[in-house]
């Protein structure tokens, strides 16, 4: 099994992170309307968390579904990547896809430095498939 490059995973990531956007777009147009109207003040204050919370829970739920049901998000599948477990080759389970994702929520706000060891191992493993025992392929 070949593993998967850095560069056709960025591009994978960022296809399903666009889909996720799109997604969301209902909720961002309610956002946007009701800073515009009368009750601004409760939009900007009140709901402005719900926008990281809806969007984590909806990439959460992409992600980590997409990971343990079909071995690879939309991105994945359409660049011929796979991701699976170390162990044994099969597709993660939908417990360490939910970890998997968490790791990777935790790499990407630590400004992108958990993406380093991808780019200097030779397996091209980030820190999230390091503490998941995962990997992704070519298929």
């Amino acid at each position: 099994m070949e593993r998967a490059g850095s560069f056709r995973r960025c591009i994978a990531y960022l296809i399903d992170t666009l889909v996720t956007i799109l997604v969301l777009i209902p909720f961002w147009v309610w956002y946007i309307t009701g800073l515009l109207g009368p009750e601004s003040g409760i939009y900007l204050l009140g709901y402005s968390l719900l926008i990281p919370l809806c969007w984590g829970a909806v990439q959460l739920t992409w992600f980590s579904l997409w990971w343990s049901v079909a071995g690879g998000t939309p991105g994945m599948l359409l660049l011929r990547l796979r991701l699976v477990d170390a162990a044994d080759g099969s597709r993660a389970s939908l417990a360490r896809s939910i970890l998997r994702y968490l790791a990777l929520s935790l790499t990407a706000l630590t400004l992108g430095l958990g993406f380093l060891p991808c780019l200097f191992r030779e397996d091209h493993k980030a820190l999230h498939d390091l503490v998941t025992h995962t990997y992704i392929i070519k298929n």
